[in-house]
């Protein structure tokens, strides 16, 4: 819902209109999708192999905070399907923001919460386990601004 409370594009209405007739996902579009899944497959594979290396039961924490991350950041890339994040700016939509912050705070709770760790079966990580999963988070974030350079 905080993507839908995203302002309009300055050049919005210079584009020319859609064809009705012409699908909602277009080949670009399709193209763009497929570039940000596959980014964000390859980053929860391989923080679960990171995780499994430590320690087998660390694996599914590892790929759960990837993909919670992964998804969190990439809204922030699908607030325009042709402008860099970097020229739009982190905060112009403050509904994204809060929805962002607020996941990340459930996130916290299900990571440190004993009884939220049993529901979720997650394990507790030190600042250096988690920094590496956020970090791995990222690969989809760029994949998803990468398509937007290259008009993918």
């Amino acid at each position: 819902f905080a993507l839908g409370m995203e302002p309009e594009e300055d050049d919005v209405m210079k584009a020319a209109p859609r064809n009705p007739a012409d699908p909602i996902i277009d080949k670009k579009m399709g193209i763009s999708i497929v570039f940000q899944a596959v980014g964000l497959s390859v980053a929860a594979l391989i923080s679960y192999r990171i995780g499994y290396a430590i320690h087998p039961d660390f694996a599914n924490t590892y790929a759960f905070i990837t993909l919670i991350s992964g998804e969190l950041l990439r809204s922030f890339s699908g607030r325009s399907e042709t402008k860099s994040v970097f020229k739009t700016g982190l905060w112009g939509n403050k509904h994204l923001n809060f929805a962002v912050i607020g996941s990340y705070l459930l996130t916290l709770a299900i990571l440190t919460l004993p009884f939220m760790q049993q529901i979720f079966k997650v394990q507790t990580l030190n600042i250096q386990q988690l920094s590496t999963a956020l970090a791995l988070s990222l690969i989809p974030f760029i994949a998803g601004e990468l398509a937007k350079k290259f008009k993918l």
